[in-house]
């Protein structure tokens, strides 16, 4: 299959990677070069590319059984990288470069964690659920102590599908939801909500 843009350039259909079981629900591309993907069979799996293909680099355990409907990278100077994956129970499962088990799970959304988005300037990972809410986390807090203050933007009427930060401005964020809103946060208090 080949494409062609307004600019006359031509992109190629290049390979396939066999991954899971079932459908794949999210994916990333980080920062050294690996794919990361999330699945309804319950995995989360790492490839890089070797000799122009990706191979699997590790399958990261879900003793719990659960979908995986969102993933995050962040690149840690002190301890590696961390995976985040939103799971359907709520849950998100934490994992870091030296495991392939759960180092944590945080537990404050009631409902499936559909999106993961990671600040990596502010270090602070963001999750949108069914709940309709979304979720400030303090990333080098959660690694480093069990007791630590997580932010809930409360005011979607329906899941929130779509969160983003503004690393520019720390404690400003941007939510999109079913609600067919989408507001602009300072901290955990809404400054603006956009109609479509």
């Amino acid at each position: 299959m080949e494409v062609r843009e307004e600019n006359g350039k031509n992109y190629e259909f290049s390979g396939t990677i066999a991954a899971h079981h079932s459908d794949v629900k999210c994916i990333v591309a980080t920062d050294l070069g690996q794919i990361i993907s999330g699945s309804r069979d319950e995995c989360v799996k790492v490839f890089s590319e070797r000799n122009g293909d990706y191979v699997e680099d590790m399958s990261l355990t879900n003793t719990e059984r659960l979908a995986v409907n969102a993933v995050a990278f962040y690149l840690c100077p002190k301890y590696g990288w961390l995976i985040f994956a939103g799971r359907k129970d709520g849950s998100i499962a934490v994992y870091t470069s030296d495991s392939d088990k759960p180092t944590s799970i945080l537990r404050e959304h009631k409902m499936n964690v559909c999106v993961l988005h990671v600040d990596a300037e502010n270090g602070k990972l963001m999750s949108g659920s069914w709940d309709n809410n979304a979720i400030i986390w303090p990333i080098q807090e959660i690694i480093s102590s069990s007791d630590f203050n997580a932010l809930c933007l409360v005011g979607h009427k329906l899941s929130v599908w779509a969160v983003v930060s503004i690393p520019e401005r720390p404690d400003f964020y941007l939510t999109g939801s079913a609600d067919l809103t989408i507001k602009f946060w300072k901290g955990d208090n809404e400054i603006n909500s956009f109609s479509g």
